[in-house]
């Protein structure tokens, strides 16, 4: 199945000032949004690569 990212880039001096009301907006927002995609089939993971790592070929040296 397709992967997609979504990076989302923000000031975080916006947060310094928020009050306890607009910051509870912003939590009931996301919880919304997490809600939604799952309503509608998504899924959502974090902290993931997008793909394995792969290592290089290991190249053996001969004994002399």
């Amino acid at each position: 199945m397709s992967q997609y990212a979504i990076l989302i880039y923000e000031d975080p001096a916006f947060y310094a000032n928020m009050s306890p009301e607009a910051w509870g907006a912003v939590v009931d927002a996301n919880n919304t949004f997490t809600k939604q995609v799952f309503e509608l089939g998504g899924s959502l993971t974090g902290g993931g690569r997008s793909r394995p790592r792969r290592r290089p070929p290991r190249s053996r040296v001969p004994a002399r």
